[in-house]
């Protein structure tokens, strides 16, 4: 059963300024920072305090937000306080496990993750909860695993695994569907059409020989001898 506690939480006033026809609009963004301890690790976080937000929610999101000492992820909506800043993952030893930002519940930006030993596992960008650009993956040593392309959250364009650093298996995609090769069939030489007529040929010889009976056989079966 995983544990939660709370070791700290302090309000953050951010102010955003932007000009536009000589007037100053000041955006007022309330976000409180908080940690969370699990089992085999904790995470420490950033959520708007404010539980209501005007927030043009879309169905095909995953949003993520915080409630009763818990971080929670729903597709279409959520029901909390939206994650907004600096979200970050650690092993219990202090290594990151995670690193990345919200925006109003939705990933933004780039992302990373490492393994515990404290090599690099993935790294990715997001937009508004998205998936975009190139997205790659290292083995435990730091090779490459797999490299690919995603816009609009879905893949668009090559697909790379490696085994051990090299490449062994290539995909290719269009707006999230792969691609199918149509496999070309080799023309054949000229000896091996040369053979292939050869071979129709007896062929065509066994049959007459089989239809074309001798005289003597036919007369024997209508005689009954």
């Amino acid at each position: 059963m995983k544990k939660s506690v709370i070791i700290s939480t302090f309000t953050i006033l951010l102010f955003s300024i932007t000009v536009h026809s000589q007037d100053i609009l000041v955006e007022y963004n309330p976000v409180s920072k908080l940690k969370l301890y699990y089992d085999e690790y904790y995470i420490q976080f950033e959520f708007a305090i404010e539980e209501k937000l005007e927030i043009e929610l879309q169905d095909d999101l995953y949003y993520y937000w915080y409630k009763e000492k818990k971080v929670n992820r729903t597709q279409g909506g959520f029901d909390g306080k939206a994650l907004h800043g600096d979200f970050t993952v650690f092993f219990l030893s202090g290594k990151l496990k995670e690193k990345g930002q919200f925006n109003l519940g939705l990933k933004q930006d780039k992302w990373k993750k490492w393994y515990e030993e404290g090599t690099l596992f993935e790294v990715g960008n997001w937009d508004n909860g998205l998936k975009t650009g190139m997205w790659v993956q290292y083995d435990k040593q730091g090779r490459l695993e797999q490299k690919a392309n995603y816009v609009s959250g879905v893949l668009d364009g090559e697909l790379i695994k490696y085994a051990e650093g090299e490449p062994y298996l290539v995909k290719k995609y269009n707006n999230g569907k792969e691609i199918k090769r149509k496999e070309k069939k080799e023309k054949p030489s000229r000896e091996e059409r040369k053979e292939e007529r050869k071979k129709r040929k007896e062929e065509k010889k066994k049959d007459k020989e089989k239809n074309e009976e001798p005289e003597t056989e036919k007369s024997t079966k209508e005689t009954g001898q």
